[in-house]
C-alpha cells in the first residue's frame, strides 16, 4: 500500500504540473514528507487522504491504485460524446446548432466537474464548444477595398462565448502533463480560434514552437521501421501529405479574392485530384474518397459561378460518386487500401471512417446556383439526391 500511494501521488502531481512544494503547502506538511512518501519511505496519515484526493480531484480509492471504476466511467463518457462529435463535417451556418451537440456539451461540462484534470474529456468538451461556436455565431470576416485578402472580424468573433470557453479549455490542456497526441489534437482548432478572435500573436507564437514538417511523425516513422511495417508508414505518409496539401490549397484559395489566384488554384486542384486518383490507381480510395469528393465539389462551385455549367456538373458528379463510395465504406465500418503503394497500410476501422453528417448533402446543394441544381435533377447519376 505504501509504495502504491507514493507512486500514485507522484504520478498525479506530475499530471497536474504540481511541485512537491505546492502539495506540501496545501496539506500543511513539509516538502521532505512529500518526498518521503513518493520515495516509498512512508505514507500519509489517514486523515490526510481526503485532502490529497480532493487536491487531485480523484477518489480516495484511486490513491491506492484502484483505477478500474474510474477508467470505466471515463470511457463511457467518451463513447457517449463520440456520436455527435465524430460526424464527418458539421454545420457552420450562423444561428444553427444541433440539439444533440448542445446536450453533448452540457454533459461534458458536468463530466469535467467530476474529472477536472482528465485531458481526454477536456478535449471532447473543447471540440463540442468549438463546433457550437461555429454553429451558433459563425466566423465573420471582411475584405478591405484595396486588398485581395479577407481579414477576421475579431470584434464580433471574440464575443463568441463558446469560443471563449473553448480557448480556456485548450489552454488548460496545453498547460497539463498531456500526451503528444492530446496536445496535437488541441493545437489546430486552438490556432483557428486564436486567429478568428484576433489573438494572432498568440497563435503565431504557439505555431512557431511546433516541430517542422521535416521532423513530423509521418515522415520519421518510415525511417525507424523496416519491411512491411516501413511500407505501411510510407503509405500513411503519402495519404497524410496529400490531405494536408489539399487543406493548404483550399485555405489559400478561400482567403484570397484575386481572380489570378482562383484560376491558378483550380489548375492545381485538378492536378491534385489526378494525383489522388493515380495513387489509388485501382479506384479503391478508402478514406480518401471523402477528401477527393470535397476537392471536386470546390471545383464544381468555382465553375458554377463562372458560367461553365457543363464542367460544374462534371466535377459535382465526380465528387458525388467519391462521397457515395465513402458513405458505403463508413457504413461497413472497415476497409483496406489495395493500390501497391498503399496496400501495406493497416486496415481502416470505424475510428478512421467517421459517418457523414446528416445534413451534408443538404448543405452542399443549398449553396449551388439554381441553374446547376436543374442540371443535377436531370442527371441520372445525381438525381437521387432530390428524392
Amino acid at each position: 500500500m505504501q509504495l502504491k500511494i507514493g507512486d500514485t501521488i507522484r504520478s498525479l502531481r506530475r499530471r497536474d504540473g504540481r511541485t512537491q512544494e505546492d502539495l506540501a503547502k496545501t496539506l500543511g506538511v513539509t516538502c521532505q514528507a512529500i518526498s518521503r512518501w513518493e520515495a516509498g519511505g512512508g505514507y500519509p496519515d489517514l486523515e490526510l487522504l481526503p485532502a490529497i484526493a480532493n487536491y487531485f480531484h480523484v477518489a480516495i480509492d484511486e490513491l491506492f491504485g484502484y483505477h478500474g471504476d474510474r477508467e470505466e466511467k471515463i470511457n463511457a463518457i467518451l463513447r457517449e460524446a463520440d456520436e455527435p462529435l465524430n460526424m464527418t463535417g458539421f454545420t457552420v451556418r450562423e444561428g444553427i446548432a444541433s440539439p444533440a451537440l448542445e446536450a453533448c456539451a452540457e454533459r461534458l461540462r458536468t463530466a469535467v466537474e467530476e474529472f477536472p484534470n482528465e485531458p481526454r474529456i477536456l478535449l471532447k468538451l473543447a471540440k463540442a464548444l468549438y463546433m457550437l461556436g461555429w454553429n451558433k455565431y459563425g466566423a465573420r470576416a471582411h475584405r478591405p477595398e484595396d486588398s485581395d485578402f479577407f481579414y477576421r472580424d475579431a470584434e464580433h468573433n471574440s464575443k463568441n462565448p463558446y469560443w471563449q470557453e473553448a480557448l480556456q479549455v485548450y489552454d488548460k490542456i496545453l498547460s497539463m502533463d498531456s500526451t503528444v497526441l492530446e496536445r496535437e489534437t488541441a493545437l489546430q482548432p486552438m490556432l483557428v480560434l486564436c486567429k478568428n478572435m484576433g489573438q494572432t500573436e498568440k497563435a503565431k507564437k504557439i505555431a512557431a514552437g511546433q516541430p517542422s514538417l521535416y521532423n513530423s511523425r509521418e515522415l520519421m516513422l518510415p525511417e525507424a521501421a523496416e519491411g512491411e511495417e516501413m511500407a505501411g508508414y510510407y503509405g500513411e505518409a503519402l495519404v497524410t501529405l496529400l490531405r494536408e496539401t489539399q487543406h493548404v490549397l483550399l485555405n489559400a484559395w478561400s482567403q484570397n479574392c484575386s481572380p489570378a489566384v482562383a484560376k491558378h488554384s483550380v489548375e492545381v486542384g485538378y492536378a491534385l485530384a489526378n494525383l489522388y486518383e493515380a495513387l489509388c490507381g485501382d479506384g479503391n480510395c478508402g478514406a480518401l474518397h471523402f477528401a477527393i469528393g470535397g476537392l471536386y465539389f470546390s471545383l464544381a462551385d468555382y465553375h458554377s459561378h463562372h458560367d461553365n455549367l457543363p464542367e460544374a456538373l462534371n466535377c459535382f458528379r465526380k465528387g458525388f460518386l467519391h462521397c457515395r463510395a465513402y458513405e458505403k465504406l463508413a457504413s461497413e465500418g472497415s476497409c483496406r487500401y489495395t493500390a501497391p503503394l498503399l496496400s501495406y497500410i493497416p486496415e481502416l476501422t470505424e475510428e478512421k471512417l467517421p459517418p457523414v453528417a446528416e445534413d451534408f448533402w443538404k448543405e452542399h446543394l443549398e449553396n449551388l446556383p439554381e441553374e446547376l441544381l436543374t442540371l443535377l435533377r436531370q442527371d441520372e447519376t445525381c438525381a437521387s439526391l432530390f428524392e
